[in-house]
């Protein structure tokens, strides 16, 4: 049995295979973000319609309603794209860190290759992560309108502590489920959460404490005005990837079961 690669061993490879590369990958990094800068101001432009529409106060309820209903949904439109964007951003670093071809093309993986699995991932987690904050924004609800309750004070902190913990849990489980879709074209979105279930056994507290040590680097990157998450991100991206092949490969050595 192949032992675990240490988060330390993950970081020091993330950091080799980057040596030379950090150029494109800030550079791709720079035109997602300006993709996305665009993606704002355009879902934006519905929110002044009812600004005006407000503003002007009779006979604008029909400005004011559409321009609502088209910011929700060029809302959920530019959360799609992201999403779709977000794989092509893994496929690239997922090709630098097996030694693969890489370039700004990496970008269209998503788009190419079945992209309404990547929105149904994202659709779907978001689901969850809904259902789960429905008690505390009930409580939140209930507080604002009953300041005096100072029970619902206390109750809201510890539904927001609970809410918090349980999405931890959901990414020790599902974390990986992108990687799998990212990795293989033909995997589909179920079958890729009950896969990520079965790569994490015995692998969350590893994932867990790996993310903890990423703290630090956040806290540095936001200190330059986010200047550094730009060479922060990619350390990341790839030292993740790295922790996904570990586990895959350690996965596939005890079981004999090839991941695909």
């Amino acid at each position: 049995m192949e032992r675990k690669l240490k988060s330390s061993e993950l970081k020091l490879m993330a950091r080799r295979v980057l040596a030379g590369k950090y150029g494109i990958s800030v550079g791709m990094q720079v035109v997602v973000g300006l993709l996305t800068l665009l993606g704002g101001i355009v879902t934006c432009v519905p929110l002044f319609m009812v600004i005006i529409g407000a503003e002007l106060r009779t006979g604008a309820e029909a400005m004011v309603f559409g321009g609502l209903a088209a910011f929700f949904v060029l809302l959920a439109l530019l959360c799609a794209l992201s999403v779709v964007l977000t794989a092509g951003v893994l496929r690239f670093f997922y090709h630098i860190c097996t030694g693969q071809a890489f370039g700004m093309g990496d970008l269209l993986y998503g788009f190419k290759n079945k992209w309404w699995r990547f929105v149904g991932l994202g659709f779907l987690l978001t689901v969850i992560g809904l259902i789960i904050g429905v008690p505390q924004s009930i409580v939140q609800a209930a507080r604002t309108a009953n300041p005096w309750a100072t029970w619902l004070y206390g109750l809201e902190l510890f539904l927001t502590l609970f809410t918090f913990v349980v999405s931890v849990v959901i990414s020790l489980f599902f974390g990986q489920a992108v990687y799998i879709l990212v990795e293989d074209r033909d995997k589909k979105v179920f079958s890729s959460l009950a896969e990520s279930v079965r790569l994490m056994r015995g692998n969350k507290g590893r994932y867990f404490y790996l993310s903890l040590s990423f703290i630090g680097i956040y806290l540095l990157s936001f200190c330059t005005l986010g200047l550094g998450y730009l060479w922060a991100m990619p350390y990341m991206y790839c030292t993740y990837i790295y922790f996904y092949l570990d586990i895959k490969k350690r996965y596939q050595a005890d079981t004999g079961a090839v991941c695909r």
